[in-house]
């Protein structure tokens, strides 16, 4: 059967504990996770977005043992951990979960499975990148990881802080990285920038800022 006939993963299978406990863990990242950006209301976990956009592109292997194997390379293992912890002046045993491999985790973005993933899911497509879409695109974390996945990411958004946010999350990152640009004149000026006053230019490639000398990197 042909790839574009066959049922996708998502319409059988997901890892969705796994989905569920990288997106709990995300929620405490705050260096270079792109919330850091701009505050947005109902912003979407990345590993939920990056689990379901997975699942949605590539089909079901068909096979229990293949859907094991793909949601594994995808969610990781369950694996539990004792901790302890001090409550009311007792030690206690604390019981948590967390994964281990696959590529939703923070910090997994680039590991060599994604890849793999790239490959099959053009395969799934003739050998193209697919199209995303995404109408109501808010923060961008979906189509962030559609374009993260290969794909050819679309984002639309009737509101204007969300466009902002859009172009810059998916389009300046693509457009200007490794350039240097200078500020203008009234931000070189004014007492408002604080410590980056007197800054001569802003590197936008990692969001690093020349600053009094010296680089400050947020």
């Amino acid at each position: 059967m042909p790839d574009n006939d066959r049922p996708r993963l998502i319409e059988v299978a997901f890892p969705l504990k796994q989905a569920s406990l990288d997106s709990v863990h995300e929620k405490n990242v705050r260096h270079g996770h792109m919330s850091t950006l701009h505050i947005w209301p109902a912003r979407r976990p990345l590993a939920a977005c990056r689990a379901a956009l997975i699942a949605t592109l590539l089909p079901d292997p068909g096979t229990p043992q293949g859907r094991k194997e793909l949601l594994e390379r995808i969610g990781g293992k369950v694996v539990t951990e004792v901790q302890k912890r001090k409550v009311g002046g007792k030690t206690v045993e604390v019981v948590k979960e967390r994964t281990e491999g696959g590529v939703l985790r923070w910090g997994n973005e680039n590991s060599p499975d994604m890849d793999w993933f790239r490959e099959e899911i053009k395969k799934a497509y003739g050998g193209r990148a697919p199209r995303v879409l995404d109408p109501f695109a808010g923060g961008g974390a979906i189509p962030l990881e559609a374009m993260r996945l290969g794909c050819e990411a679309t984002a639309i958004d009737i509101n204007p802080v969300a466009w902002f946010l859009l172009k810059c999350t998916l389009e300046y990152p693509q457009k200007l990285a490794g350039q240097v640009r200078p500020l203008p004149n009234f931000a070189v000026e004014s007492p408002e920038f604080g410590l980056v006053a007197k800054c001569s230019e802003t590197r936008l490639a990692g969001l690093t800022v020349c600053c009094l000398g010296g680089e400050a990197t947020p």
